[in-house]
């Protein structure tokens, strides 16, 4: 798995599970080709927290842990958008195990 796909937003606020969703049937499409999905978030300002969870959070429970951090990266994402991500992550990565939280 060298090959990387970026994935951009085009989008300064990220809010809609919907949206998140879509995104995440794609990057799904990216690592089953076994490629890493990046996720560019340069220019974004704000994710809600449903947004982060459906994109970042369902993608771990789906892919599981080891698979999602070999796969998934995130680059110019600003630190509240980090953690949003992060809240998203550690919230599921509960549900893997209950060791993991």
């Amino acid at each position: 798995m060298n090959v990387v796909q970026t994935v951009k937003f085009g989008f300064t606020d990220l809010s809609s599970r919907a949206r998140a969703s879509r995104i995440r049937e794609h990057a799904l499409e990216i690592i089953n080709a076994d490629r890493h999905a990046e996720f560019d978030l340069s220019g974004v300002e704000s994710i809600s927290a449903s947004f982060a969870d459906e994109l970042f959070g369902v993608l771990l429970l789906e892919l599981g842990e080891e698979r999602f951090f070999e796969a998934v990266r995130v680059r110019e994402a600003n630190e509240h958008v980090l953690r949003s991500i992060a809240l998203a992550i550690v919230r599921r990565r509960s549900r893997l195990s209950p060791e993991a939280a």
